[in-house]
């Protein structure tokens, strides 16, 4: 259950519910109904909180061409008002599918969102736009939304002069060990990833402005390598610049899996909550070749995942509680409890590094910042 507001003017606090990727190619329509027939629990919490946020990792379009890149999906039309439906109030779009149908694709999925009342982060028709902040008055806490994405299709991201993706660029390099090589023909390299600091720097700016209108700033972050269990080299730096910026709480995704939770300056940050909605169709050849460079797209039912419950004051973040689920086969999110959700939970616990404190309670989690 959502956390018990304090309505009163001298101590305000609210709820923010969060959760991992969103991706559907079919209606969600049927699993909706069959979760209002439940008994309340999974979206009593989305619609009783005061704000429920996730990554949209699709458009929501009709228009619009496919881009060249190996994976392009899109939405049902119907999406939005089912986002609704769940009490999804504000969607981060910055992420490596929202410009799979190009500025069509991307224009139209605003519009939906707007005609459903969903606010939207992380894009725009300029960079300014794009990394600008949406701010929410949640209970006397004066709440603001950002995202960024790391990941970055060619054109994606926004310019001066271009619609796209509040976009954070990375440079990979490829070392090689040509003496272990000679030893061990096929040796992977290691690979070396930092963010641009042009863009970091411009990052850090666009944080501190919007911290100066907020009581609570909350950054999502699109970054890391789908389906591997560890970060990539830059994610760390990244985020603890983000953190020294001025934000109270960082929330990750692209990855599909659980990754680390780190608590660094008092700050929690969230590297990946894994999926929430993941219920798509990818072409057999498309399949068979992510498949065969060592990627299970497929992300099988019983996948976990996480949604965090936050409180909010004034101050700070008060408390920042993990909620396991698994995701169904027909892709649907089900809180779980028991042994399951102690083997999920206890699994975080251990990705995590050994100063970030993680209090296990009956069928979820505390992170103590």
């Amino acid at each position: 259950m959502a956390a018990k507001n304090d309505g009163s003017k001298r101590n305000p606090r609210a709820t923010l519910v969060a959760m991992g990727d969103v991706l559907a190619t079919h209606s969600l329509s049927p699993l909706i109904t069959a979760a209002n027939s439940s008994p309340p629990s999974l979206l009593a919490l989305m619609r009783t909180a005061d704000l429920t946020f996730a990554n949209l990792e699709i458009p929501i379009c009709a228009t619009g061409y496919p881009a060249d890149k190996l994976v392009t999906l899109r939405g049902q039309m119907s999406l939005a008002a089912e986002l609704n439906q769940m009490g999804i109030k504000a969607v981060s779009l910055a992420n490596n599918h929202m410009m799979d149908f190009g500025y069509e694709g991307l224009f139209e999925t605003v519009r939906t969102l707007d005609e459903q009342r969903i606010a939207y982060v992380g894009a725009g028709n300029t960079r300014q736009q794009a990394f600008a902040p949406v701010g929410f008055d949640c209970r006397g806490v004066r709440v603001n939304l950002m995202a960024i994405s790391c990941c970055l299709p060619l054109g994606a991201a926004a310019a001066a002069n271009r619609p796209g993706l509040a976009g954070v660029h990375v440079t990979t390099r490829y070392e090689i060990d040509t003496v272990t090589l000679q030893e061990q023909p096929g040796t992977n390299p290691v690979v070396r990833t930092s963010a641009d600091m042009n863009d970091m720097n411009a990052l850090q700016q666009a944080i501190a402005d919007a911290k100066n209108t907020s009581d609570v700033l909350v950054v999502a972050v699109h970054w890391g390598v789908a389906f591997q269990p560890k970060l990539a080299e830059y994610q760390r730096p990244l985020a603890h610049a983000i953190v020294d910026a001025g934000a109270n709480l960082v929330i990750g995704h692209h990855p599909h899996v659980i990754h680390e939770v780190e608590v660094f300056n008092g700050v929690v940050i969230l590297y990946s909550l894994g999926n929430f909605v993941f219920d798509y169709d990818l072409e057999p050849g498309v399949a068979a070749y992510l498949s065969e460079i060592g990627t299970d797209a497929r992300n099988p039912a019983g996948a976990p995942g996480l949604i965090i419950e936050a409180e909010l004051t004034k101050s700070s973040v008060a408390s920042v509680k993990l909620l396991p689920v698994r995701i169904d086969r027909h892709g649907w999110p089900e809180l779980i409890e028991g042994g399951e959700a102690t083997r999920t939970l206890e699994k975080v616990v251990g990705l995590s590094q050994s100063h970030t404190e993680i209090r296990l309670d009956r069928n979820a989690a505390i992170v103590l910042a």
